[in-house]
């Protein structure tokens, strides 16, 4: 998979593609480590990585984020700065 700089520039038929692709794939593998089949946990654990990549990126527009750049100003709950309270 590459990065999530590389997939914004796809369009949204190719996304829908890739992600019902890799929901496919995410599910073979759990079905073959539920059969006691030899499985490659990396394989499983970049399978939902990518897949939650590829939400994470069809959200983006959602949110107002911009390569994940979020617009609005400090998040709750985050730091300040010289760390005052």
């Amino acid at each position: 998979m590459s990065a999530a700089g590389e997939l914004r520039g796809k369009s949204r038929e190719d996304f829908d593609k890739l992600l019902l692709e890799l929901v496919r794939e995410h599910f073979n593998l759990r079905m073959q480590k539920g059969s006691g089949q030899a499985v490659k946990p990396h394989r499983l654990r970049g399978v939902k990585r990518d897949i939650a990549r590829v939400k994470t990126i069809l959200n983006e527009p959602k949110f107002n984020i911009q390569g994940g750049n979020i617009q609005g100003g400090n998040q709750p709950g985050a730091a300040t700065p010289g760390g005052a309270r």
